[in-house]
């Protein structure tokens, strides 16, 4: 049963790349009737993406003990997963922009880019994190 529905949340992720790959795709003066009415609707694999992860979480900790030991263990848990991953691209971007789009760090917010605190994806340094943030603040409605 999980290997369908973490096929499925595979699938959810694949959309949403898609969809943000539509608009390149388009620049680049390419057309495709089949990729791209399926990728115009490739956002929805974002709600589909975070309801199978919350299925996911919540089977996976339902046998655990209802304590502060286990809260706390998942809310490390989860922290270092987004961070772990979320931090290398971070320090990559903020290199990247620095080097070649300084303007372009003038006008983010790097506080909130490097907390995730915020969701206006105008004012990130990495825009697509807005849904990084969103992560967390669930997590930090478990306390």
């Amino acid at each position: 049963m999980y290997n369908n529905i973490q096929a499925l949340r595979g699938i959810a992720a694949f959309l949403v790349v898609i969809f943000h790959l539509l608009p390149h795709f388009r620049a680049m003066g390419l057309s495709n009737v089949v990729f791209e009415s399926i990728a115009q609707y490739g956002y929805a694999g974002v709600d589909v993406f975070f309801v199978i992860s919350g299925f996911v979480m919540a089977k996976t900790t339902q046998n655990l003990p209802r304590n502060f030991s286990s809260a706390k263990q998942f809310i490390s848990k989860r922290f270092l997963r987004i961070y772990s991953g979320y931090l290398p691209i971070f320090a990559f971007a903020l290199f990247y922009y620095s080097t070649y789009s300084p303007d372009f760090v003038k006008e983010i917010d790097l506080v909130s880019s490097l907390f995730l605190t915020s969701t206006d994806m105008q004012t990130l340094l990495l825009g697509v994190s807005w849904s990084l943030t969103y992560e967390l603040f669930s997590i930090a409605l478990l306390r």
